[in-house]
């Protein structure tokens, strides 16, 4: 009888969980209705990762992650502007072999987007198509997600991985980059690739070296199109130097150092030269004015942000390093606080400007329903928004779990990575879709707080039974 009781006691602690989160949910909506949809897509992550066996996972996170994407390219459909428009329409010209784009100011002083150019103008000469540029950005996309799997499996457990990378599949800010024509998306599937083959124990396990020849490669490629590369090396040779010295001859490290840099040199520096020799570009992939970046993120008053203002320190490049010193060596305080509003604007600013900007102005019928844009583009922010904060909460869990328990050393490699960031990211133009990249490396870092509060409830269930 009393065994008979306790089956009782057991089986209703379902219905009792159930019960309590039904309630939490009516509660939530009754208090702000676009709350629902975040509990909704948690609770999903939750049940997939944690009760729910998928063979083959990866393959099907890869499916899913497309058709999300897919489903975003068809209904948002932004309008081409700003630098995006000046590549397309340079792409376009030279598709057809018209080099007169090479002439622009824009690509003579940085001649490091004509990388983005060339690319879009082979993919262009594929299919003629905006749309396939879309398709394209979206199967680098939901290759990134895997990645994320991928890695966090490594480094962690499968249920682990299961939930960060479907959290990142979740994540709006990328998702809904994918229907702008930015060259952010293939440089960060092929930069994570590089540093996933690098923690990979098994891979080239006889000949590391290799390893780093294939990472410097792709880091190499990925830079072409987007001139982020050189912090990926950075971090790599940061971690060699300050993680693996222990377990590894400084010998070995400057090796493996050695052939990273020239892998990549070889890379960035024969496609420039390519570039140039066949008058793709003026100045192959140099960047004329380096400083600019740096006039923009200093300037207090724009809070970092493009200005207006500022474009006439580009006629006189030697006073742009007067302005730079004037603005940060000369008035440290102020400098001070326009660093805590940028980290603040960087790593904080979820707005999806670039992508549902547009929406406001427009009326969209949902399933025969007429809705404004600017309530669509509000629901989405806020769950873009709120999803964001409960990763990057989980990341902080995270890091603060490292300090106290053992962790597999190759975490560091990412830790390293997103400190690199925030310190460049602190000197130039603030701008929230440029954290696109680093943002990938929280994802993964939120995978060690999760982790790490499922072995806590572990130890309750414990301390209870």
């Amino acid at each position: 009888m009393k065994s008979f009781f306790n089956k009782i006691k057991i089986s209703t602690w379902p219905l009792i969980f159930l019960l309590l989160a039904l309630s939490l949910v009516f509660l939530l909506f009754l208090i702000a209705e676009k709350y629902i949809y975040t509990i909704i897509i948690f609770g999903i992550i939750i049940f997939v990762s944690f009760k729910i066996k998928v063979p083959k996972f990866s393959l099907v996170l890869f499916i899913l992650s497309m058709l999300s994407k897919l489903l975003a390219i068809m209904l948002i459909k932004p309008p081409i502007e700003s630098d995006f428009l000046v590549m397309y329409q340079a792409s376009k010209l030279l598709r057809v072999g018209d080099l007169s784009y090479t002439d622009l100011d824009y690509f003579i002083k940085w001649g490091y987007q004509v990388g983005h150019v060339f690319y879009q103008a082979m993919l262009l000469k594929i299919c003629n198509s905006i749309f396939f540029l879309k398709i394209v950005n979206c199967l680098a996309l939901s290759g990134t997600t895997v990645l994320i799997y991928l890695i966090v499996k490594d480094l962690l457990n499968e249920k682990v991985a299961k939930a960060s990378s479907l959290a990142y599949m979740f994540y709006l800010h990328p998702v809904l980059l994918t229907t702008v024509l930015t060259n952010q998306h293939v440089p960060t599937f092929l930069f994570f690739l590089a540093l996933y083959l690098i923690i990979k124990k098994d891979f080239c396990k006889t000949k590391p070296i290799i390893k780093y020849l294939i990472a410097g490669t792709l880091i190499g490629i990925g830079n072409i199109m987007r001139p982020e590369g050189i912090i990926f090396i950075l971090s790599i040779i940061a971690y060699l130097l300050c993680i693996c010295y222990k377990s590894e001859k400084f010998k070995t490290i400057f090796l493996k150092s050695l052939v990273l840099i020239l892998s990549y040199t070889i890379i960035t520096k024969g496609c420039s030269f390519a570039f140039e020799t066949f008058n793709l570009s003026k100045n192959g992939l140099d960047n004329q004015d380096p400083l600019w970046k740096f006039v923009l993120g200093t300037n207090y008053e724009s809070r970092g942000r493009y200005s207006e203002a500022d474009l006439i320190y580009l006629m006189n490049r030697k006073q742009e390093l007067e302005v730079i010193k004037e603005r940060t060596i000369k008035n440290p305080l102020q400098f001070s606080k326009l660093m805590a509003i940028k980290a603040k604007t960087f790593w904080a600013d979820n707005n999806l400007y670039w992508s549902n900007d547009y929406l406001n102005n427009e009326n969209i019928t949902i399933f025969s329903k007429k809705m404004s844009g600017e309530k669509v583009n509000e629901y989405l922010n806020a769950i873009n928004e709120q999803v964001y904060i409960v990763v990057f909460i989980l990341a902080i869990i995270g890091l603060f779990s490292l300090i106290k328990n053992k962790y597999d050393k190759r975490v560091n490699l990412f830790i390293i990575l997103l400190s690199t960031y925030f310190v460049v990211y602190l000197l130039i133009e603030t701008m929230n879709r440029y954290t696109y990249t680093p943002r990938v490396a929280i994802f993964i870092l939120a995978a060690i707080g999760i982790d790490y509060l499922s072995k806590q409830i572990k130890n309750i269930k414990k301390c209870l039974n």
